[in-house]
């Protein structure tokens, strides 16, 4: 579920991220692009975690100190741009 909490939303992508590893487990390329249901599942997880990166551009670089951020900028999410 969608949350304003910045700490919330880097532990949905993370979660996010070990769903695609899941989903995919055991598949080659080949496998996988032969696979429409487990494609589109993949697909939609990437578009959770690319909203979710969106809304936490501005607080990248205190999330994450340690690394060398090229100055995020808040875009928009990718839902309202298809539109």
């Amino acid at each position: 579920m969608p949350s304003s909490d910045p700490v919330q939303r880097f532990t949905d992508m993370v979660e996010t991220i070990d769903r695609i590893v899941r989903f995919t487990a055991g598949m080659d390329l080949q496998a996988f692009v032969a696979n429409e249901q487990t494609v589109l599942a993949v697909k939609y997880s990437l578009l959770i975690i690319s909203e979710a990166a969106v809304k936490l551009a501005p607080l990248t670089a205190e999330l994450c100190p340690g690394i060398p951020w090229r100055n995020p900028q808040p875009r928009q999410p990718v839902a309202t741009r298809i539109r």
